[in-house]
């Protein structure tokens, strides 16, 4: 798969843990990789705990709970994936 047709998979699977933490109505085509999801999403503490837990089981990543503050939107969190080299 390259680069950019992983990056478009781990976008997509991303906004649908996302989205399903949290049922609302917010649509995909409203959301930029530099939204703070929390905000956008109106996920409290737990909920975003909920989806990084996803995330990990998603795509087989390691997230520290020290980085949790530092992956707030999208952008974030495709970089902090690609870095671990999945």
């Amino acid at each position: 798969m390259n680069a950019h047709k992983k990056l478009l998979a781990i976008f997509n699977s991303t906004f649908e843990i996302v989205h399903q933490s949290k049922e609302g109505d917010v649509l995909l085509n409203t959301v930029t990789l530099d939204d703070n999801l929390a905000q956008k999403f109106d996920l409290d503490s737990l909920d975003m705990i909920e989806v990084f837990l996803r995330i990990q089981d998603e795509f087989g990543v390691e997230i520290d709970e020290d980085d949790y503050e530092k992956l707030m939107s999208l952008n974030d969190i495709l970089a902090y994936i690609d870095a671990c080299g999945k």
